[in-house]
């Protein structure tokens, strides 16, 4: 596959520097997997357009590379695996997803599949793929995402995606659905996923009249954290059965480890009148991790990067052709009995009204008070291990500033720019004035 200079000395592991090697695997051909290698098989990968550019310039190149058995890499089968690596809040995609214009951001490095490999409605595929979560493994942030199905027509929320959770509303390893409830048109950024719809035109350069929004989340819950974590120096198997379908007329089949776990019959991607059949799914992997501290994670634990390992990512017409023995599994001995209903149904927008005020009757101003409110205050309090009482006092003292602030300075208030330098300028203050 190519010729490693030895493997990085601890030291370095924080320099921007990734596998010494000729040229950077992200700018190879299908992200550096030959023809005949088994790790990518049936469909192509690229690199995102915005991180090929970074790593032109020598950034980022730890995140991603191409390993081998024979250099002591983990290795499902075959010779090769693909290493994914984040450190810190490092996000390699566009603008726009990593900067949602409210200091909210993605620690995110993920490789989508080639153009010409998006999936029709009415399509049906076998799918595999592997992870090994190293033995050191531990889910710094509140959330990652490993795997998701998208939609080709956008902005739209995930059709299908697996998420790993580590806060303390949730934690575990959960397969979400947000196609089963529908969506609807919306003329904000689907309920504050990102900012406004503003703000999201601001940053990408983009100018949508609207948004796609999803109704629902059906969420399946697959382990437990305790369990995933029990996975840790060992790799866990995935095999999909899927029918891409918008009405009645599709399904949604998973095994982890040759057990099934989630039989799923209905619909299984968007639709719309806008798009209809021009609607197609999609599928991104790697990590995709959001910017809050997980729960019980040191500081020691939050300064060391992440690394996540992908093998075997096949796509084929047929259970057949998967080659399942290559795993220890077979077609015909395939376990039955996942679930064909949702742990949990959640309806987006009664969560959503039911905690504050309907969107719709805030104002732009506000819903940026609210959003900055609430992701300064956290940095202070988490950064200082404020008790109940401070932490409230905390909350008041932002909120009393932003307020202040846009009555004074209404222009800045409103612009990307302006509302990350007071997003900065505030948390230092508050780190002080609160020790």
């Amino acid at each position: 596959m190519k010729t490693f200079l030895g493997i990085l000395v601890l030291g370095l592991l924080w320099c921007n520097v990734g596998i010494a090697k000729e040229k950077h695997d992200l700018l190879k051909k299908n992200i550096g997997i030959k023809k005949k290698d088994t790790t990518i098989q049936g469909w192509k990968f690229k690199a995102n357009k915005h991180l090929k550019k970074r790593i032109k310039k020598g950034e980022f190149l730890y995140v991603y590379d191409v390993v081998e058995a024979k250099d002591g890499f983990p290795v499902r089968w075959g010779d090769t695996s693909q290493r994914y690596e984040l450190r810190g809040l490092a996000c390699t995609t566009e603008v726009g997803d990593c900067d949602r214009g409210d200091g909210a951001s993605t620690a995110r490095i993920e490789t989508p599949v080639n153009d010409s490999f998006y999936m029709k409605p009415n399509s049906e595929y076998w799918i595999t793929w592997s992870i090994y979560p190293p033995e050191d493994y531990v889910l710094i942030h509140r959330k990652t995402g490993l795997g998701q199905f998208h939609s080709n027509q956008g902005p739209m929320p995930s059709q299908w995606e697996f998420k790993l959770f580590n806060n303390s509303d949730q934690d575990g390893f959960q397969l979400w659905n947000s196609v089963s409830g529908g969506v609807e048109k919306r003329y904000d950024a689907c309920f504050g996923s990102s900012n406004s719809l503003e703000s999201m035109n601001e940053a990408t350069g983009e100018n949508h009249t609207h948004h796609w929004c999803e109704k629902q989340y059906w969420k399946y819950n697959l382990m437990s954290l305790k369990e995933f974590y029990s996975y840790r120096g060992q790799w866990i198997d995935f095999i999909i059965n899927v029918k891409w379908g918008q009405k009645d007329n599709g399904h949604f089949k998973l095994w982890i480890n040759g057990k099934q776990v989630v039989n799923h019959q209905g619909k299984t991607m968007h639709d719309s009148k806008e798009h209809g059949s021009r609607y197609k799914a999609t599928f991104t992997y790697g990590m995709y991790n959001d910017n809050e501290r997980g729960k019980l994670v040191t500081d020691a634990e939050f300064e060391k990067p992440i690394v996540i390992y992908w093998d075997e990512v096949w796509r084929k017409k047929s259970c057949k052709e998967l080659e399942l023995e290559r795993l220890g599994y077979a077609c015909d001995a395939l376990d039955e009995g996942g679930k064909n209903k949702p742990d949990v149904i959640e309806d987006k927008v009664a969560t959503i009204e039911n905690k504050t005020l309907s969107i719709s009757e805030e104002s732009k101003e506000e819903r940026y008070i609210k959003t900055l409110t609430d992701r300064i205050s956290k940095k202070i309090i988490r950064k200082n291990s404020l008790s109940e009482d401070k932490a409230t006092k905390v909350i008041k003292w932002v909120n009393k500033e932003l307020v202040k602030w846009a009555k004074e300075d209404d222009d800045e208030i409103q612009t990307i720019k302006g509302r990350k330098e007071k997003m900065k300028l505030l948390i230092d203050k508050g780190i002080k004035k609160f020790q």
